[in-house]
């Protein structure tokens, strides 16, 4: 999140239909039985996603000048390929509606 926070702003202001791309690399923690990404992991690096867009629009911002707390409504994912241990990936998170 530190990494997020940081260089939020080296990518520049988000536009509405763009993604928000982070790139990743998949750790011993990050791994179940199976010895790929588990589901947990997945929906904490969303999480990810949707913080640097709040973060690039001025969300977050305007959230703490205001006491609020931006929530997402729903998630949906799509589970393409496993991704494996040690393998880069990138998480592109966008808005749609």
């Amino acid at each position: 999140m530190a990494r997020t926070m940081a260089t939020a702003s080296s990518r520049g202001p988000y536009r509405v239909g763009d993604g928000s791309r982070l790139a990743f690399r998949c750790l011993p923690i990050d791994i179940d039985f199976n010895l790929h990404l588990n589901n947990a992991r997945y929906m904490m690096l969303a999480d990810l996603g949707r913080i640097d867009i709040f973060l690039r629009v001025g969300l977050i911002a305007l959230a703490r000048k205001n006491g609020w707390a931006p929530m997402i409504g729903g998630l949906q994912v799509a589970y393409v390929r496993e991704i494996k241990l040690w393998r880069r990936f990138e998480v592109v998170s966008s808005i749609e509606t």
